[in-house]
């Protein structure tokens, strides 16, 4: 586990990817008002992820870093 964690995860294009971190946001995580999930509108899957958590659970910071990018993105 990481503890202390406040940080701001950017998503971009890699939807599978992005749909696993969401799903397991949504399955695995206990309290889910840690977590703030923000979707474009139109958007099947989130754009950026919010984490204010005492405690985060590697297998969380893995599949984003999975992710294009690694929850950094930016287009130009």
């Amino acid at each position: 586990m990481v503890k202390n964690v406040r940080v701001e995860y950017f998503f971009g294009y890699d939807l599978a990817n992005i749909a696993k971190v969401e799903k397991y946001v949504r399955e695995k995580v206990k309290s889910l008002s840690n977590f703030e999930m923000f979707y474009g509108m139109g958007d099947d899957v989130m754009n950026k992820l919010f984490i204010k958590s005492d405690e985060v659970d590697e297998k969380l910071l893995e599949l984003i870093s999975n992710c294009d990018g690694g929850g950094n993105f930016s287009e130009e």
